[in-house]
């Protein structure tokens, strides 16, 4: 299936003769939304949790930390791979994240210690922060900022789809233990290599990459030192801390709190996640229109903040769900419209500095979040508790967000 529709992607592409027409514009969006949903079962890991805990005999805090290697080549590596994007070219240097993805799942599957677990949880995060920076850069150099909502809620769609194989993946794990999901994930990270060297190695898309690597004009200086961008990066980071807090033991809390398998209980974070995914398009194209986007970051994390309090307060699970749908509806305007906002107060040939730079953060902010989450119920054993200290930092990137600045097109 994954090398049909590569097949596919490379006839449409070789048949456009013009970089920049419409077609050829989402052409790119359709290949790497694909490529990002064929990823998303490796990227799973945090459905296995449960499981590796029991297996591998580790607490609350050291599955936490589970997560935190993971994110945090996210803090080492972008903004220095933004910076080889605009030099060496998107095709180079996404074959190597895609690389890295594969490596690390395989070095996962045969992990014989909870250390060597841990490494190649890093070796994948490092492919998934690489790769995170070079596919919405590659989006933003093709769109101008009336049309590149819409474009980003497009691919936002498949590539936060992680969360929605969940039941998928913990099905696997609790059928053929959780080994086997990671040597699944790495299956699956080869098709979407094949992908992307079809779809990035041949025709006009060869040629408007080739283009792309002459565009690094300006001073990388001037774009780290933006104070716009700046501010969407701490925004970034207080609100990437509280919804991966809660995306992360999602699973965990709903075993331990309505006493549901833990298939069931991944399907928590997939509802969220499937929710942000069918109202990211919509997010996006209605930003396009009205253009005030940063009150749309406002409404959306304030109301996300205040659902992750009630979320653990629900006496059952019929009422649980209403919640989830309505966290997932507020939550969807924000990976959207942060990158959005990042085309705009970036210089285009800076654009990969730009996304470097969200990366960065979203790893700062994916560090924090689990072992945050982890260490409060160890010391409390309480959820609410856990999941009201993450709400504080989504309240925090509401506040963050009425100060950003709008730009037209």
């Amino acid at each position: 299936m994954c090398l049909k529709v590569a097949c596919t992607q490379l006839k449409k592409i070789k048949k456009s003769q013009k970089p920049t027409t419409l077609s050829f514009k989402w052409e790119v969006v359709a290949s790497l939304a694909v490529i990002s949903f064929v990823m998303a079962f490796g990227g799973a890991f945090a459905a296995l949790v449960p499981l590796v805990m029991d297996n591998l005999h580790i607490t609350y805090t050291q599955a936490g930390y589970m997560g935190t290697l993971n994110r945090l080549p996210s803090i080492l590596l972008p903004i220095f791979m933004g910076i080889l994007v605009g030099r060496y070219g998107a095709k180079h240097i996404g074959i190597i994240s895609i690389i890295l993805e594969i490596m690390g799942c395989l070095i996962s599957a045969n992990a014989p210690s909870y250390l060597v677990l841990l490494f190649g949880l890093f070796t994948a995060g490092a492919g998934f922060a690489i790769r995170n920076t070079i596919f919405p850069t590659m989006i933003t150099q093709l769109f101008s900022p009336s049309q590149l909502g819409k474009a980003m809620g497009v691919y936002t769609s498949a590539s936060i789809s992680t969360m929605v194989v969940y039941p998928l993946v913990s099905a696997v794990g609790l059928s053929c233990g959780w080994r086997m999901c990671f040597y699944l994930g790495g299956i699956m990270d080869v098709a979407a290599l094949i992908i992307f060297w079809c779809t990035t190695g041949y025709g006009s898309s060869s040629r408007f990459y080739s283009e792309m690597n002459q565009r690094n004009t300006k001073s990388v200086w001037s774009a780290l030192l933006n104070g716009e961008l700046c501010k969407i990066g701490i925004f970034r980071t207080l609100e990437i801390v509280g919804t991966t807090s809660f995306l992360v033991w999602a699973p965990t809390f709903v075993v331990e709190s309505y006493g549901v398998n833990l298939v069931y209980a991944s399907s928590i974070p997939s509802l969220f996640i499937l929710v942000c995914m069918i109202f990211a398009p919509f997010a996006g194209s209605i930003s396009d229109r009205f253009w005030e986007r940063k009150y749309f970051l406002l409404v959306g994390c304030s109301l996300w903040s205040l659902l992750l309090v009630l979320i653990p307060l629900a006496p059952t699970l019929e009422l649980l769900f209403p919640l989830i749908i309505a966290s997932g509806m507020s939550a969807s305007f924000i990976p959207v419209l942060t990158s959005t906002l990042i085309s705009q107060v970036a210089d285009p040939s800076l654009s990969g500095v730009g996304f470097g730079v969200q990366a960065v953060s979203m790893g700062v902010g994916g560090i924090i979040s689990a072992p945050l989450v982890g260490y409060i119920r160890d010391s409390t054993g309480s959820w609410l508790t856990s999941f009201a200290y993450a709400s504080l930092f989504l309240a925090a990137a509401a506040i963050i967000a009425i100060t950003l600045k709008n730009k037209g097109n």
